[in-house]
């Protein structure tokens, strides 16, 4: 006798699905957090927003202008549950609305409230992609294609413009509304909540916190209090702080700051601090900024904004910074005297595509002086060449007897590898040359009583980044930025 066994479709107790649905929003409003944290437009994230309307479970609000994020999750304990037509258009009670009733409502409200936003539906469930609606997502933005929606409207009479005017019944709307609001959706089908787990423990540890279980686990724990204890909307500045009085800073780790200037850098990586002084430039090709529209903006602007990035940083326990920047060598030297080694920074970049850190040991680079010559200006100030890729030194003299600099000698300085593309070996060679360049500088300025050094910059950025990143005890100096031939343009301007 043979017993035929059919699969049986086992169903969680209600108290458990639920949980399970629960378990997926705060995963997803975790996520939704951290994300923010490196958005520097977001203000607040609100679990169980109560002006969400049908988007409700996650709200991401931004600053006026940038669009927020609305976000309703819908979980499923099985995968043979999927979003169709059938469940986009049934009511679960006979006097309530269905999900498009539902969201069409949110996103009318939100329209004509004037805010700027984005609406996501976010499930583990799967899409039917054999039904009309879904089979017009681009699975490149997970948005309803604009195109198809406009097709549709021309030609009512095809399957999508069936739709829509179906929809438009349902609805109560005009049809170029209603495909105004689907081209407004996201549909996300985001995976199971393990998946959701192993992204925020990435985006934790981008974040300077601890990302083991235990930690991943305290913060979805944060968030579910969040819910129970009616907290509602939270800044993102008051969400940080909430994480670390969980103990979730890590002490390890390496932050990361971005800085746009000429360009914008683009990175996989979300920055712990970014900070964009491309609107400083005139409109002109990458290649040709070399200087910001007013001058004066060096002082005034760009060194707040990265003064600023710094406090950012300063929130984290960890003291490594690796920095993306698409700059020229003065911002370089400006980035590396706002995080200096004194205070504890340590500072990296990618160079030729490897690694500079300034903790990096092992090199025994020698400095080289080329020139050390006496300028028929007045004032005792020192001016320095730093001749790596190339000698500017004649360039420089030209340039300082022209623009009336005050500086009495010019000293012109390299390594024992001599001037040329391959002047730097590596990370070690530059972090001890720029150490034993201090100390011949230093020595320069006892000798010289120099109140002030003019720096010209021949080199690679990380030469600049660890240059700045060691400048101390030193006095007073200004960083020229190079403008072709023999001319050249003052920058910033740091005290002793």
């Amino acid at each position: 006798m043979t017993t035929s066994l059919r699969p049986t479709r086992i169903r969680l107790p209600s108290r458990a699905a639920a949980i399970r649905g629960d378990n997926l929003q705060h995963a997803v409003g975790l996520h939704t957090l951290l994300v923010a944290l490196q958005d520097e437009h977001a203000v607040s994230v609100s679990i169980e927003d109560t002006h969400g309307g049908a988007f409700d479970d996650v709200v991401l609000r931004r600053c006026d202008g940038y669009p927020g994020r609305w976000i309703q999750v819908k979980s499923s304990n099985y995968g043979g549950e999927v979003i169709n037509l059938h469940w986009l258009t049934t009511a679960k009670t006979e006097r309530g609305r269905s999900p498009l009733q539902a969201f069409h409502g949110t996103w009318r409200r939100l329209r004509d409230d004037g805010e700027v936003f984005n609406l996501e539906l976010v499930t583990n469930r799967n899409f039917d992609h054999d039904a009309v609606l879904f089979e017009a997502l681009d699975k490149k933005t997970d948005r309803i294609d604009p195109t198809r929606l406009q097709n549709a409207l021309d030609r009512p009479k095809t399957k999508l413009g069936k739709l829509l005017t179906s929809f438009a019944t349902h609805l109560g709307a005009d049809p170029n509304e209603v495909a105004e609001f689907l081209s407004n959706v996201t549909f996300r089908n985001e995976g199971s909540e393990s998946t959701w787990h192993e992204r925020i423990a990435h985006l934790m540890q981008l974040n300077g916190f601890r990302s083991d279980n235990d930690a991943v686990t305290s913060a979805l724990r944060m968030v579910s209090d969040w819910v129970t204890d009616g907290v509602g909307e939270v800044t993102v500045s008051d969400a940080r702080r909430r994480l670390e009085d969980r103990d979730l800073l890590a002490r390890d780790g390496t932050l990361t700051l971005a800085v746009h200037g000429i360009d914008r850098e683009e990175s996989r990586q979300l920055p712990n601090a970014r900070v964009d002084f491309t609107d400083l430039y005139p409109d002109v090709d990458v290649f040709e900024r070399r200087s910001i529209t007013d001058p004066a903006d060096w002082d005034a602007v760009v060194r707040p904004r990265l003064a600023q990035a710094a406090r950012t940083l300063e929130q984290f326990a960890s003291r490594r910074v690796h920095v993306l920047a698409s700059v020229r060598l003065p911002v370089w030297f400006a980035i590396g005297r706002t995080l200096p080694r004194v205070r504890r920074w340590v500072v990296s970049l990618d160079q030729d595509g490897v690694e500079w850190a300034s903790d990096t040991r092992g090199g025994s680079a020698r400095i080289v002086e080329l020139a050390d010559e006496s300028l028929d200006g007045e004032g005792n100030d020192l001016a320095v060449c730093l001749a790596l890729r190339h000698d500017p030194t004649a360039d420089v003299r030209d340039y300082l007897q022209t623009a009336s600099i005050p500086a009495g000698r010019l000293l012109t300085f390299t390594g024992e590898t001599g001037v040329g593309p391959e002047a730097v070996l590596d990370a070690a060679w530059a972090t001890s040359w720029a150490a034993a360049l201090q100390d011949a500088l230093l020595a320069r300025v006892r000798d010289t009583g120099a109140q002030r050094i003019h720096l010209f910059i021949a080199g690679p950025a990380g030469i600049a980044l660890l240059l700045g990143h060691r400048w101390n005890a030193l006095p007073a100096v200004t960083v020229y930025e190079h403008q072709g031939g023999a001319s050249y343009a003052p920058t910033f301007r740091f005290a002793a």
